[in-house]
């Protein structure tokens, strides 16, 4: 085999040369485009929890806000995240804030949440959670958010409303929430398992350990996502389809409740609802020991649930609920507070 001439080897050289400047170009340009927008977005994100203006919008803070992730990633970091909402009367502070999207992905991002978690509104409420570890997840395009999942473990928490109150205290192994964008509508998803809570007032209970979860659409409501629903009014002048409401208190004491709904501009429930019971007297036993002020409305409630369900102890019956008032049957068995 002949050996490369001098001016082979000064081509294959320059060739090298330039695929090697090439290379460091890229670099360059790649890397001065990351910072350029690690630096945009550090400053949009400063302007908008600390615009001027926050008396009729938005404003907080994300105290060491910082942006990470080169070169292949871009995230915010902060120490601890504070939002005041004056539109919707809402003010939340949390612990450290990790965040994470891919550069080739920029519309998903993935974050982490320490606690604790305080949520304050001018309606009285007043809610504090922790837990060991809080990730979630969005998806969004110019259109704003189109999903939302959150993963949480080891859940514990308190609420009370000074207004009505009324204030609890609960704790959770699992939680989970997803919101769906589906077209114009909403689809939600959540879930809570190993669930202890207590009723501190206006008098002390011990809730039996549950689960439980909960499948639903809001018909029109998608603007929730995009930041064009408001939280506290979403379920008003609404209407959707409940695909499964689920309380399992084991021992084989479940119920499943399902059906469209509609919820009018005073919160009041309409619908009709189907309504699996598992093991009814055993529900009854439990709800007379929890609730011994209304037994003898829950004994009437349990007669008339197993009489339509044919004597057995697990039954299917309909609900017709107008106005919060439930019925079988025309038979007015409870009410359901405005939401």
């Amino acid at each position: 085999m002949a050996a490369p001439t001098p001016g082979n080897r000064s081509t294959v050289s320059r060739k090298v040369y330039w695929l090697a400047a090439a290379v460091l170009v890229t670099i360059a340009l790649y890397t001065g485009g990351w910072y350029v927008a690690a630096s945009q977005l550090k400053t949009t994100v400063a302007e908008f929890l600390g615009r001027p203006d926050a008396a009729d919008s938005i404003g907080g803070q994300c105290s060491s806000l910082d942006v990470r992730g080169y070169p292949f990633r871009i995230g915010l970091f902060c120490d601890k995240v504070a939002i005041d909402d004056s539109r919707e009367g809402l003010s939340a502070t949390f612990g450290a804030l990790r965040s994470a999207a891919q550069i080739y992905q920029p519309g998903h991002v993935v974050l982490e949440l320490d606690g604790p978690a305080e949520v304050r509104t001018t309606y009285g409420l007043l809610t504090h959670l922790d837990w060991s570890s809080l990730q979630s997840s969005f998806r969004a395009g110019l259109g704003g958010l189109s999903k939302v999942d959150l993963l949480a473990k080891d859940i514990t928490g308190s609420l009370s409303n000074t207004v009505a109150n009324i204030s609890a205290e609960g704790k959770s192994g699992h939680g989970e929430a997803h919101l769906r964008a589906n077209g114009p509508d909403l689809d939600v998803a959540m879930l809570a398992e190993d669930v202890n809570a207590t009723l501190a007032d206006p008098s002390p209970k011990v809730l039996p350990p549950f689960s439980t979860s909960i499948d639903l659409t809001l018909a029109g409501k998608a603007g929730l996502l995009a930041g064009k629903e408001k939280l506290d009014t979403v379920l008003r002048n609404s209407e959707g389809q409940l695909r499964g409401l689920v309380v399992d208190l084991g021992k084989g004491r479940v119920v499943t409740a399902s059906g469209p709904f509609s919820v009018d501009e005073n919160g009041f429930i309409s619908g009709r609802i189907r309504l699996e019971i598992e093991q009814i007297q055993a529900w009854r036993d439990l709800l007379i020991e929890q609730f011994p002020e209304a037994a003898g409305q829950i004994r009437n409630v349990a007669d008339i649930l197993k009489s339509i369900a044919g004597k057995h102890d697990n039954g299917t019956i309909s609900l017709d609920i107008e106005d919060g008032a439930v019925f079988v049957s025309f038979i007015p068995i409870g009410y359901l507070p405005p939401l």
